[in-house]
């Protein structure tokens, strides 16, 4: 098979544009989407600035809805496709600190399943998971950088623990599923 990659700012609705318009150039069309992007600063609302805000909510929410929106009308020409959204178990088990990255997650959450219902008809699969705290770089750099994440590595999930159900719901397995939003906690996240 072939793989590519594209540096794009997902807040950028033109940049999105041209990475999807690249994307189908090079391999004819987009039948998977995982808006997967992720952005988060712990602060109690009262300490965020709205600059602070519209950043995660435009990297996390907004994101999610340009790249969304790039890939529906080949989807819906083509009568099929599957999206798979990340939200995380912040936006259903709340943590001081969390407040716009819950706003974002949990806005990802009714996205999914409005979108579901808009676009069903069309054979297109739409659903998220919630997300618990998963042992990556970025992960690391931030209980780093954050001395309020304590969460130990060994309690947490690793990509092995989420790709099966990654893989499932983008599966023809899972046509059936339409607008679900499924718990990929780990341990004790």
């Amino acid at each position: 098979g072939k793989a590519a990659y594209c540096v794009c700012d997902i807040t950028d609705d033109q940049m999105v544009d041209a990475m999807i318009a690249k994307t189908e150039e090079m391999f004819g069309f987009v039948d998977i989407l995982i808006n997967n992007a992720a952005l988060h600063t712990s602060l109690p609302v009262v300490d965020t600035t709205k600059p602070l805000w519209d950043k995660q909510i435009g990297t996390n929410l907004t994101g999610t809805f340009l790249c969304t929106r790039a890939v529906l009308p080949s989807m819906i020409k083509r009568k099929g496709g599957k999206i798979l959204n990340i939200s995380s178990s912040a936006a259903k088990h709340f943590f001081p600190g969390f407040g716009a990255y819950a706003a974002s997650k949990g806005g990802i959450v009714s996205f999914t399943h409005t979108l579901s219902e808009e676009v069903k008809e069309h054979n297109i699969n739409v659903n998220a998971i919630y997300l618990g705290m998963t042992n990556t770089e970025y992960t690391q750099q931030r209980m780093a950088d954050d001395k309020a994440v304590t969460i130990p590595l060994d309690q947490m999930m690793q990509i092995e623990d989420v790709l099966p159900v990654v893989m499932f719901l983008t599966s023809d397995d899972a046509r059936t599923i339409m607008g679900a939003a499924i718990d990929v906690f780990g341990k004790k996240s």
